[in-house]
């Protein structure tokens, strides 16, 4: 009979649930059948009456009931999360659009001077000719028709630089330490649940099958999920293959039809050929 105090008796205990009996992955805090905390075995050299040794009810104990009044809050955290990452991809958003605004000046900015300079050898080169006047006059019509939305962009990103991104960069700033906060209160109840189940939309599809009634305890709520992932995993790998197979066909038809039109050609080039030979050899 193994010694309850030797090391390997403790490792061999952390390995399998001690509710189930099913054997638990090396990094897994709780079991994946019946969702019960891992139970760790304690040094002997603790007290009988030490925290460590009470164990922790597993949510796979717990209520329908029990499991809403967890989730519902998770769910709303996760919600909260989503809004403040939508704000801030707006915002970064801004920061795009100002660069682009600031780009298209530079374009027009540029066309307008080449305009202009375009203007003044078409007034050297035509000596006073009509023709190179009304040219001439033409290119600095278009030049100052560039010129005009190139100042107004410039000015509009400078406004943008000096007065609205800052305030982006700062709400950008306040946003993301608001997510590290939600994120930070809700690491204990997150670290509750498995691998598998540790995201908004594991935490809102389970949610909803206990508010439905599909899901009569945590363990069923989290088989159910896996496999409902598992069926958008294969959905998008057979997605995937779809969209590679029209793509290696699209390339397969070009292929055929580039080779179909070099035998074209070079059946063109035969005929040509043979009737050269024939029209020399009449000629002969």
């Amino acid at each position: 009979m193994a010694d309850p105090r030797h090391p390997c008796h403790y490792e061999e205990e952390e390995m399998f649930c001690h509710k189930c009996g099913v054997q638990l992955a090396d990094d897994a805090d709780f079991c994946s059948k019946c969702g019960t905390r891992r139970k760790f075995a304690e040094e002997p050299s603790q007290p009988a009456s030490s925290p460590q040794k009470q164990e922790v009810l597993g949510l796979g104990q717990l209520t329908p009931r029990q499991l809403i009044a967890i989730m519902q809050p998770l769910d709303e955290q996760y919600a909260n999360i989503a809004a403040l990452k939508k704000d801030i991809k707006g915002g970064e958003g801004a920061f795009t659009t100002n660069k682009t605004v600031y780009e298209w000046s530079l374009v027009c900015l540029v066309l307008s001077i080449i305009a202009a300079v375009w203007s003044l050898l078409c007034s050297i080169i035509g000596e006073g000719g009509s023709v190179s006047a009304i040219m001439a006059l033409i290119v600095a019509v278009v030049g100052a028709l560039l010129l005009i939305p190139g100042i107004i962009n410039y000015r509009h990103h400078k406004s943008n630089i000096e007065d609205v991104l800052p305030k982006v960069r700062e709400a950008i700033d306040t946003d993301r330490q608001a997510i590290a906060k939600v994120q930070e209160e809700m690491r204990p109840a997150v670290l509750m649940f498995p691998q598998s189940c540790r995201t908004d939309e594991a935490n809102a599809y389970m949610l909803q099958l206990l508010l439905c009634g599909q899901a009569a305890d945590f363990s069923s709520a989290v088989k159910q999920w896996e496999e409902h992932a598992h069926r958008v995993r294969l959905e998008q790998y057979e997605y995937e293959k779809v969209q590679e197979a029209r793509r290696q066909t699209d390339a397969m038809v070009a292929s055929a039809a580039a080779q179909a039109s070099q035998a074209f050609e070079m059946h063109r080039q035969t005929k040509e050929i043979r009737e050269l030979k024939e029209e020399m050899q009449r000629r002969r």
